[in-house]
């Protein structure tokens, strides 16, 4: 990729054809750095240095572009102080976008990857991580106390690249196609196997239930790929909002095309960022 151009789409995919590289010359190039991933998505340089390489380029690959949530929060409007619910916390992209522009009294993470865990406990020692979105009803939080609640739910059901499996499961050798929060929690209970960490999507759905029975007013982001019309209209209607289509162009040197489901307005920028991959380069 020249470097007055935009990055390509970072992913957790390390190697080959799918690998961010930039060109040095007519017939020469190589992989950008892991420090130019960081940049690339917007975080402090040597955010993940705590790992090996390979895991920095995956961890980071896996987050969110940090300035183009950063606006969304932004122009949310909060009440501070917030305390935050993230799922599927990853690295805490979030984190770090919220940081910027408000006030946070708590913030909880739920995360099962031991590497991105790594990271946020050494740079955000005062986070407190509660485990896997599988056992929230055990979670020991003050639920009312909830003013925020993100996420990026796993995607690979979604995306155009996996199976398009989307939240469906296997049930005494049928596929049946989960259409609903209901019908996901009984097909637990019979023991369906679920075809991709996608369907995780359903636990979000019921903390988000849950937090709204007790904080009507509380304020709730999901972030995921872009999908078919049939799962991003199925996920319209579970959160009760129309997803925002959003390229990471507008705010960034990367080219990264995702799905933003929040309650707020939002007016989106009318220029592309003058950003290009040039600026990262160390």
């Amino acid at each position: 990729y020249s470097p007055q151009g935009k990055v390509p789409t970072l992913t957790a995919v390390c190697g080959g054809y799918q690998e961010a590289k930039v060109q040095l010359s007519e017939d020469s190039y190589r992989r950008l750095y892991a420090i130019e991933y960081e940049r690339a998505m917007g975080l402090p340089d040597n955010y993940t240095s705590s790992l090996a390489r390979s895991r920095r380029y995956k961890v980071v690959g896996n987050g969110w572009e940090r300035r183009t949530v950063e606006d969304i929060f932004k122009q949310g409007e909060f009440k501070e102080p917030l305390t935050v619910l993230s799922c599927f916390g990853g690295i805490e992209c979030g984190k770090i976008a919220l940081d910027n522009v408000y006030k946070i009294e708590k913030y909880y993470s739920s995360e099962i990857d031991p590497y991105p865990i790594s990271v946020v406990r050494l740079q955000h020692p005062e986070v407190n991580h509660v485990g896997s979105i599988l056992n929230w009803r055990s979670w020991n939080i003050d639920w009312s106390s909830i003013n925020l609640l993100i996420g990026g739910s796993p995607c690979q059901g979604f995306s155009r690249a996996g199976k398009l499996h989307g939240t469906s499961a296997v049930l005494n050798k049928a596929k049946v196609i989960v259409t609903s929060l209901g019908q996901y929690e009984k097909l637990k209970q019979e023991g369906a196997i679920f075809l991709s960490q996608s369907a995780l999507f359903w636990e979000f759905v019921a903390i988000l239930k849950h937090v709204q029975s007790v904080n009507p007013d509380v304020k709730y982001l999901l972030e995921n790929v872009v999908m078919d019309t049939a799962y991003r209209e199925m996920i319209d209607r579970e959160l009760g909002c129309f997803g925002v289509q959003i390229n990471s162009n507008l705010y960034s040197p990367q080219s990264r095309d995702r799905i933003y489901w929040f309650n707020w307005e939002y007016v989106v920028p009318i220029e592309i960022s003058h950003l290009n991959l040039s600026v990262i380069l160390v």
